[in-house]
């Protein structure tokens, strides 16, 4: 399946299909359903103690609440008895599977709580309505779902005393040229310390978050005023107009000058 990049900003799930399913253990050891290939996006949690499931030839011994979140190519069986509620979707064209850096920071496998458990129902029950407006609503409670993921697992609180020393770094020198060489020379450690820490606790390398960081400023830049795209991009540490431009429309979608445009007239 081809792959494509999608910004957050444009994120919107479709929901194929959604379904409780109940297995239960027969006598003696249970027996391992088949392995199966994912297609585009699926999560499931689980409501039951009891069973396992297998991820990329990975074991993990099922708890309630436990969440399952598979991508396209993910390989995954599973070991009865467990009751879990599963949502299978993607977001966007058929035979094109889109991800991006937080979708990408969502680990396979981890322990959710009682309220994934109430958006899955809630979820369950729009999907079950058939009234007007039960789709959209489904599919906006997903993408809060699946953003809550990201922020559950990579909560600023929990970020290392390093990682907070980065980010005010370069939000210092946002404008500057900063390498990852920078931030080890700024934190007296090595720069793959630093990126593996930086991947550790916010799921991205510090580039992805600089870039983010950065089209952020912009943002604001071209919303408050009239300067030059060169300037902007310059203010913002961009290496050249050129490269602020296609780096912006791929964050966002669209091209500085259409965000300029569509700020000003909602000012």
């Amino acid at each position: 399946m081809e792959k494509g990049y999608l910004p957050e900003e444009r994120m919107l799930p479709a929901i194929h299909l959604v379904r409780r399913f109940t297995a239960s253990a027969g006598q003696g050891h249970p027996a391992a359903k088949s392995v199966r290939v994912v297609k585009g996006y699926e999560t499931g949690i689980y409501l039951t103690n009891g069973g396992s499931i297998i991820i990329n030839g990975e074991r993990h011994a099922l708890q309630r609440y436990h969440i399952r979140f598979l991508r396209e190519g993910d390989r995954v069986s599973s070991e009865p008895g467990y009751t879990c509620d599963s949502i299978y979707f993607d977001f966007g064209d058929s035979g094109v599977f889109y991800e991006n850096e937080m979708l990408a920071a969502i680990p396979s496998f981890f322990m959710g709580n009682e309220s994934h458990a109430f958006l899955f129902q809630k979820i369950a029950e729009y999907a079950k309505s058939g009234e007007t407006g039960a789709a959209a609503a489904m599919n906006g409670l997903l993408l809060q779902m699946v953003s809550g993921y990201y922020h559950l697992l990579h909560s600023k609180e929990d970020y290392s005393e390093t990682v907070k020393s980065c980010l005010s770094y370069m939000k210092e020198h946002l404008g500057e040229h900063i390498t990852l060489s920078d931030l080890g020379d700024f934190t007296g450690y090595s720069a793959l310390h630093v990126l593996r820490l930086f991947k550790e606790n916010t799921g991205r390398t510090p580039h992805a978050h600089l870039t983010k960081m950065r089209i952020a400023y912009a943002k604001e830049l071209l919303a408050e005023g009239n300067d030059p795209l060169a300037a902007v991009a310059s203010a913002c540490g961009f290496d050249s107009e050129s490269h602020f431009q296609s780096l912006f429309k791929k964050q966002t979608g669209i091209t500085p000058g259409k965000y300029r445009k569509y700020a000003m007239q909602l000012t």
